[in-house]
């Protein structure tokens, strides 16, 4: 909330995450098959996640891209300098792309899967309450995008 010049509990209300909020954990595992990004076979799509954020722990493999400037990247696992403790990609979701009035853009991402391996990782998508209201907040809502 801060650099929305917000208080630092603006999202941590009972009307967004307060009654019931819908955190969603999800283990993926994807297959050994090569992708071919020609034909459209992937390990996963393009796609954004619809929520607030996401939470990605991986297996070191590589696979993951996101879209940054209309060009796709590897994100690159970064090995911790601190006994190999697991890198958390954090992606933002169209929720709070939302809330943002695009301020923050969520996150287009896919897998390719480069190498025949298993490659596995656990996303953790922290979700709103099913009745919250994705609105523009208050304080850069002059420049709505409708």
């Amino acid at each position: 909330g801060l650099s929305l010049n917000l208080s630092l509990n603006y999202f941590n209300v009972d009307d967004i995450f307060g009654y019931e909020p819908q955190p969603v954990l999800r283990l993926i595992h994807y297959f050994p098959i090569i992708s071919n990004v020609d034909i459209g076979r992937f390990g996963a799509g393009q796609h954004s996640d619809y929520g607030i954020m996401t939470f990605l722990i991986t297996d070191g493999n590589q696979g993951l891209q996101i879209l940054y400037n209309d060009e796709w990247m590897n994100v690159l696992e970064i090995e911790n300098q601190y006994e190999n403790e697991p890198v958390i990609i954090v992606n933002i979701g169209d929720g709070l792309q939302r809330f943002t009035n695009d301020h923050y853009k969520s996150t287009k991402h896919r897998v390719v899967m480069r190498e025949s391996i298993h490659r596995y990782s656990a996303a953790f998508f922290w979700e709103p309450n099913l009745n919250a209201i994705i609105k523009c907040v208050e304080t850069i809502c002059n420049d709505l995008k409708e």
